[in-house]
This record gives C-alpha cells, structure tokens and sequence, in this order.
C-alpha cells in the first residue's frame, strides 16, 4: 500500500493530466457521435453514443498512460501489435452493433455478393466437406462446371475452414467473423512489419496499423471476403521480402506469398506486381554495388518462383479453368486516354468520402489525412536522400499513374475491365503511401518547420478544391473536421521536430490519438454510407423457409436419388439457390461461370446478365426439356405451372412450397440423329435455334407457329414492322407507349421474347386479360396456354428508338412430346452417376451420335470401349460423342485441366524451400 500511496505522491501530475485526457476523450466521443449518428431504429438506442465514448475515452486513458509505462515496456513486447488488431476489430464490430447486426439486432452482413454468392457457397463447401461432394466438379451450378475454379474465387481462404465449423443455419454470423477478424489481422500484420522493418515499437505502430486496416479500400470492400485475405498478408508479405534480400531468409516470404496466392488468385496476380516495385523502393533507396543488386535481385526472383510454385497447385487449374469464362482475354486499347482528373484523384484522399462499390466510380485511396500531410514533407526533408525520395515517390507515383491512365490501368486487371468494384489494385498504392509517410515521420526532426507549415496549407488547400468542384459531400462537417485534422497533425509535427521532451512526447500522443481518432471514425462513416447504398439483408429474410426448402428438396431426392435430372427453385431466395440446397440446377451466378455455356443458355431463351449469370425464372418449356430440366419448386404464384404435374404440396411455418414435374424432361445424354452435328444456335433467332434442335436430333418439324402481329398501335411515336418479328419503333417524347394486337392460329404454349432492353414493360394479354411476367430481358417468357382464335396483344413502351426483336410463338406439345418420346427411347442406360464420374451404355443404329446436356470442359475425359475418344462440341457448348453401330459403354470423367501438375509444382517448391532453409541453418 505504501508503494501505491509512494506512486502517487512521485506521479500525481501526471495521473491527473491522464484522467482529464480521459474526460476529454469521453466529452469528445460524446461530441462525435452526436455530429455522425448512425443510422437508427424508430426506438432510439443511445448504445452508440455512450459506447463510443466510453472508448474513445477509454483510448485517450491510455496513450497518456502511455507516457507512464511506455518506457518500461520491452523492446519486443507484442503489446502494440495485440492493441492494433483489438482495436482494429473494435472499430468495425461497434457500427455494427449499432447497426443491429445479428445477434445484437435482426439484420446480417450480407449485401452483394455475400448475399448472393458467398453465403451460399459456404453452406455448400460444409455439404461437400462433411457429406462427401465433389471437390471437382460442380453439377450444381449453371448447368455443372469446374468446382476448383468456382472454390478458388471464392472459398480458398484458409480461414473458410472456421466458417464451416458454423451451422449453415448461422453461416451469417460466420461471415461477420470473418469480416472482423481480417480486418484485425491487417492491422496486426502492418504493426508486424512496422516493428520488424522499422524497429518500431510504440503507438505509432498502432496508429499506422488501424489506417492501413481502416483505409477506404479495406472498408469498401469488407464483404467481399476472398479480397481481403492479400490486403492483410501484404505487410507480412513485405517484411518477408526484407528479411530475404538482407538476409537470405526465404521462409516468410515463400510461404506468404504462397498463402496469398492461394487465398485469392486475382488479387495475388496484383500483389505480385506490387511487390515487384516494392523490391525495387528496398533496394534502389540504398546504397549498393551491381553486383550486390545482382545478389538481391536472384534472391528475390527464386523466393518468388518458389513462393508461386507452393500454389500452383491451385493456380495451374484455375488459370486453364479462367480461360473459358468471360473475365478472360482482352487487349490493351489503341488510345491513351485519361480515367479521372488530377482533382478527382485528390478528392479520393480525404476524410469521409463515400466508398466506391461500382464500375464507373472513383478509386478508394483515403487510408488518412495524417498519410496526405507527411508525404509533402517527405519530398521536402533535406534529410532524406534524394535516392530514398525517387525510389519511394517513384513508385508511388507508377501507381497513381496506373489509377489515372486507362492503359496500366487495364494491365493490372490483367487485361480485363473490372465489371464492378474499380481499382482493384488500389491498397497497393495505400500500402505505399503509408510506408512514405513512417519514413517522413520518422525523419521529422530533419524536415523544416517551413515544409511542415507548405504541408499543411497544401492539405488544406486541396480539400478547399475539392469542396469548390464538389467533389465532397456533406461539406460544412467534413470540411471542419478535416481542416481540424490537418492542424492537430501540423502542430504536432512542429512540437515533435523541436526535440523538447517536455512536449514532445506529449504531441506524439496528440498525433496519434488523432489518428487513432480519424480512423476510427471514418470506419463508422463509411460503414453507414455503404449499409444506405446497398441495404442489409435481414436475418429473417435470409432463413425465412429454409427448413422448408430442405423438406422440398428431400422429396426431389427421393424422386432421383442420383440427381440424374436437373430441379430448379421458381421462386428462389438468389440465384444460386439449386446449388446450395444440393440440386442438380440449372441456374448460377459465379465469376467462374464459363461463357461457353452462359452464351448456349441464351440463345436457347434463357436470360444471361452477359458476364457471370444465368437465370431461368420462367419455364421455358422446350429448352428446359433439352437440358433435362424435370422437377421445379415453386409457390403457386405462376401461369405456367398448369402445364406441369403437381407432384407434392411441403407446408412449412413461413411459406408453403409444391412441387412439380415437367412431363417432357428428357435424360442427361440420348442418341440422336448424326445431323444434329450441324446444330449452330445463334443470336436472337431462339425459337429457331430450338425447333433447329428437335428437327435435327427427332426429325421433328414446325414446332412453333408464330403469332402475326400486325396491328400496331402508337402513342407519340412511329411504330412499324420492317419484317416479320422485326419492329422499329422512333418515339417522339422521353417515354411512350405502343399496342401490337394478333391473333392465336393454333392452342398450344404461348411464350414470348423481346431482344431490346430499351423496350420496357412488355406485357402480353389473351382475350384482353394480362398474363405471364414481362417480355423483358432478353428471353423467352412462358406466358401459359392459349387456344386457337384467342385475340392476343402486346402492351409496352420505349425509353428511346428502338430496333427491337419481338416474337409471340405457340409451342406445340403434341409434336414436343412425338420428339420427346422418339429421344426417351434412345436414352443412356446409366451405370454410375456422379457429379466427376459418368457411366452407361448404349445401342446406336447407324447414323446416330450421342448427345449429352454436360457443357464441353477439357477436363472431361471420355472413353468408348475402354478407348478414349475426342468428344464433339455441340450449339456451342453441351458435349457429344460420334458413335458407331452397336452396344457401347460410355465413361466420363472429370479432373481439371493442369491439377495433376499442379500439384507436382507445389510439392517439388515445397521441397526446394525446405532444402534451402536447411542448406542456410547448415551455413551457419
């Protein structure tokens, strides 16, 4: 006790300066959250506010504290890098809190992709993992498709392993974890590098480390989890790349990059390319001979192949499985041409910019206004050498080169324009801006008081440009609290470069809380204006009639127990739902989705978005026939579901399910007649394409009778049919509306097909009653029956002149299921079925080839007899097979192209890193 009162008496000024920083602190987070609230329920919780508080309070305790203990804290304590992540984390899981994430409120993390893809594919993995699916082939989605490419976009994290262990009915919380603990690993990864390049080992390594994890890229993109893997592993990376150019260590290198390619391939191809330049800022900053250059130049070159090689195994086939889908190829434009102006780059640098999500954005720079201040007075410190100044500046500015040229811009995207989510490299050049700016902070005493003063009146100068070109929201706040930042930074920097201990440890603490502050804050912000952007699903809407759902599908895999035909949901949470819930589907939406099948579904009259997905959402009757397409789930909500059979009725708590058969599904492989070798679908011409197929495989004819629509009727625009099917419509206002009218000639399947987006609202109607969804979206709409004489009529309007494809056709069952049944007949006798293994027989007359609603991938291996056998590629995308007369038995089998060696790759680089760990320890 004496001790403590003995404490006191020797330290009682300074315990009371950290308790009123403390109150300052806890006044000052009051403040903060009543100047950006969060978003709120109707019941006003004032849980933000004081929490937020209470930490800020609780942070401004301790770096004063800081000034108590610091010094008696060892050199290689991991204090500092425990406190980064810690608050890292903490910065992102309180607006969540707040926002009323599950378990503290009803809503999840999903918005996007999460919602859609990753969610779902989690759930899928744990399935395949814990059931025994295939870990190579995906017949799931999209009509089936190589599953190492779809795992490696999405799933290849080593941290999906803690996902999984997740019941699938709490898969979102799973994705809120790990959300939060990326972002904490980037943080502690950064204070990591700090500590090992730097030799720091205070708060300032804390500082830096939450506006890394922090920085506008890290927020933007938190959902999409497969990216955030590299962001956190490029510090690691990095310190790894010291170590082994200085030291000859390859271990943390080899290993890291391995891991960060592994974990997501996309951003490791650009992870590679930032590394390149950061090994030329390392070594060209420095002093050096050619031939040491030379020395350290091999040594990165052999830690990079061996680094690469650990994941080729998941690289090889990945790379050969991109090359079918539509993120592949491309060529670099003929024009240079500017992507933004100088200015709007600028703006991307302050505080409380809205993070970019889409396409035509800006990119996510900001990672600190403290990062802005201290790059000027880099450049300007007479105490760097100019050596260190073009190296690192050098590369910095490749990099915002690359932000503002089309060109580079695209070469970093390997070729491909991003469909969405811009600048994908961007946290390359935030990892680069930040290291200039420690290496200004740590010369500061060299930097002039005249260079700081230019610094700060540069900042403040470039916000105030930014305002006038409105460039920047919410102006009167942002601007003050910027402009605040900016002198807290300024002034601190002066007090330090004095060299007074008195103040300076003091203005080190005020710089550092600020940051700590800034960073803090904006995550808040940027996590509010994303959550207003894209909602939140809710955590009901998400579940609502799961149990259901799996009830449904039961009863499907009663039916087909080997999922040898196709089911799909008609109406569906998203898209990938078959998939999910274990079907065999039809539908998907994927980034490894291949383009050779996207386009075949097209032109067959399903709807594509162009790059990564298919949907069905109508039954296209004889295309789904084609493809096998035999058991649909659905409510009873649809006009099409009279021509099905009801097979079962699912009654659950939240939603009541039955389910239906198409009568007409045909099997996954059939023999047909040889000219169906001559099948070639193309463009909008979908009906043809499809009676084009019945024709050749059946020799069945006339299958569709189209509708003469031929009475148009227009409203402030001209309307006229140029020919059959082909209408051009001039409107002379923003908006106008036409009336087609026709007449059914026969009963049948009435569906319809509009190939013009800019034709809205197309809506059908039989006997002057509207019926079916839409024409819209580039497909074929089953619009229910219909009975020859009935007066038919179209109804929609266009947003500008058009040239638009529209055709009402009538399906004839009766010659359908002539065709169906002639195929039925000729089926394949199946064996084996399994997702990467197929096995059956058939007798072939002369004349005939097999054909197979598989897609065409070259990891299929085929074999006839034993033999094997170079299959066909028919309309574009589905395999066939020439057979000759006589009992056959037909074997396939999946292996993506490149696995094997692949995997021969990874172990042989696993073997050369140990072999030269162990050659350097026998060195020494």
């Amino acid at each position: 006790m004496n001790r403590v009162f003995n404490f006191i008496a020797c330290h009682y000024k300074r315990i009371l300066f950290a308790i009123g920083v403390a109150i300052a602190s806890l006044a000052l987070g009051l403040v903060w959250a009543g100047a950006f609230p969060l978003p709120q329920e109707e019941d006003y919780k004032p849980f933000y506010p004081v929490l937020c508080a209470v930490i800020i309070g609780l942070l401004g305790g301790l770096l004063t504290v800081w000034g108590l203990i610091g010094r008696r804290l060892k050199a290689n304590t991991c204090f500092y890098t425990v406190a980064a992540a810690v608050l890292a984390f903490a910065c992102m899981a309180i607006p969540y809190m707040d926002f009323g994430i599950y378990p503290f409120g009803e809503k999840t993390v999903l918005l996007i992709d999460m919602y859609h893809q990753y969610t779902g594919f989690f759930i899928d993995l744990k399935h395949r993992i814990f059931e025994g699916g295939s870990l190579l082939y995906a017949g799931e989605y999209g009509m089936g498709s190589n599953y190492i490419l779809l795992f490696s976009y999405y799933l290849s994290s080593p941290l999906s392993l803690i996902a999984i262990l997740f019941p699938e009915n709490h898969m979102t919380e799973a994705m809120l974890l790990l959300e939060l603990l990326k972002c904490a690993l980037s943080a502690c990864f950064f204070s990591i590098f700090m500590r090992g390049v730097f030799k720091r080992n205070d708060w300032t390594c804390v500082a830096f480390s939450l506006m890394y994890a922090l920085s506008a890229f890290s927020l933007a993109y938190c959902w999409n989890i497969m990216w955030t893997d590299c962001v956190a592993l490029l510090p690691l990376i990095a310190l790894g790349l010291h170590k082994l150019i200085n030291e000859g260590k390859y271990a943390l290198y080899c290993i890291g990059l391995g891991l960060a390619l592994i974990s997501s391939f996309y951003l490791g191809f650009m992870l590679c390319l930032g590394l390149v330049l950061y090994f030329l800022i390392v070594t060209l900053e420095q002093k050096q001979s050619l031939k040491s250059f030379l020395k350290k130049a091999g040594r990165f070159a052999l830690g990079s192949l061996v680094g690469g090689g650990l994941a080729m195994c998941l690289i090889l086939p990945t790379y050969f499985a991109m090359k079918g889908t539509t993120s592949s190829g491309g060529e670099l434009p003929e024009i240079w041409s500017n992507q933004m102006t100088l200015i709007e780059m600028l703006s991307r640098h302050y505080f409380a910019i809205p993070s970019a999500i889409y396409v035509f954005e800006l990119p996510n720079l900001y990672c600190g206004l403290l990062s802005l201040v201290l790059l000027p007075i880099f450049v300007l410190n007479k105490g760097i050498s100019t050596r260190q100044k073009l190296a690192n500046c050098g590369v910095l500015g490749v990099l915002a080169f690359s932000v503002l040229m089309n060109k580079p811009f695209l070469l970093w995207h390997g070729l491909h324009y991003p469909n969405g989510l811009p600048y994908r490299f961007a946290f390359i050049y935030v990892f680069v801006l930040l290291l200039i700016g420690i290496k200004s902070l740590r010369a500061i005493k060299t930097a002039s008081q005249g260079s700081i003063f230019a610094s700060a009146a540069c900042g403040a100068a470039g916000l105030i440009i930014c305002e006038q070109a409105e460039l920047i929201e919410d102006t009167f706040r942002v601007l003050c609290l910027s402009l605040l930042f900016i002198a807290i930074y300024a002034v601190s920097l002066l007090v330090i470069k004095s060299g007074k201990r008195r103040f300076a440890g003091a203005a080190l603490a005020l710089l550092v809380f600020a940051a700590l502050i800034e960073s803090g804050s904006y995550a808040s912000i940027v996590l509010k204006m994303t959550g207003e952007k894209e909602a939140f699903a809710s955590y009901d809407g998400y579940y609502r009639g799961y149990d259901t759902r799996e009830t449904a599908v039961d009863k499907v895999l009663e039916l087909d127990p080997n999922r040898e035909y196709r089911a799909e949901f008609a109406s569906r949470r998203t898209t990938n739902d078959a998939g999910i819930f274990g079907l065999r589907g039809m539908e998907s939406y994927a980034s490894s989705y291949p383009a050779a099948t996207l386009e075949a579904m097209k032109k067959l009259g399903y709807y594509i978005n162009g790059v990564n997905a298919s949907d069905i959402r109508t039954f296209n009757t004889a295309s789904d026939s084609i493809l096998g397409l035999k058991y649909i789930i659905s409510t009873q909500d649809k006009p099409y579901l009279e021509q099905l059979n009801e097979l079962y009725k699912v009654e659950g708590a939240q939603e009541t399910l039955w389910i239906y058969e198409n009568p007409y599904a045909l099997p996954y492989a059939y023999l047909a007649d040889a000219r169906l070798k001559g099948w070639e679908s193309s463009g909008e011409a979908v009906f043809t394409n499809i009676a084009d197929f019945f024709y050749r495989a059946a020799g069945v004819e006339e299958l569709f009778t189209y509708v003469s629509l031929e009475d148009i009727v227009a409203e402030e625009m001209n309307a006229e049919e140029i020919v059959p099917g082909r209408f051009d419509f001039s409107p002379q206002a923003e908006e106008a509306s036409f009336t087609i009218n026709g007449r059914a000639e026969k009963s049948g399947i009435l569906l319809g097909y509009n190939s013009d987006p800019a034709v809205k609202g197309l809506q059908a109607s039989v006997k002057g009653l509207d019926i079916g969804d839409c024409i819209e979206d580039d497909r074929v709409i089953n619009l229910g029956l219909c009975e020859a004489g009935d007066e038919l009529s179209l109804k929609g309007r266009t947003t500008g002149a058009s040239n638009a494809y529209i055709r009402l056709a009538i399906l004839d069952t009766e010659k359908l299921a002539q065709g169906v049944q002639i195929l039925r007949e000729q089926a394949i006798k199946t064996e084996v079925f399994k997702p990467s293994k197929i096995k059956g027989t058939v007798t072939a007359k002369q004349g005939q080839i097999l054909f197979t609603s598989v897609p065409y991938d070259k990891g299929w291996h085929i074999k006839i007899d034993g033999k094997r056998v170079k299959p066909l590629v028919l309309g574009g995308a589905w395999i066939g097979l020439e057979v000759t007369e006589g009992k056959h038995t037909i074997e396939m089998s999946f292996v993506p192209e490149g696995l094997i060696f692949g995997i021969v790759l990874s172990i042989l680089s696993l073997l050369a890193l140990v072999f030269i760990i162990r050659r350097k320890r026998v060195e020494k």
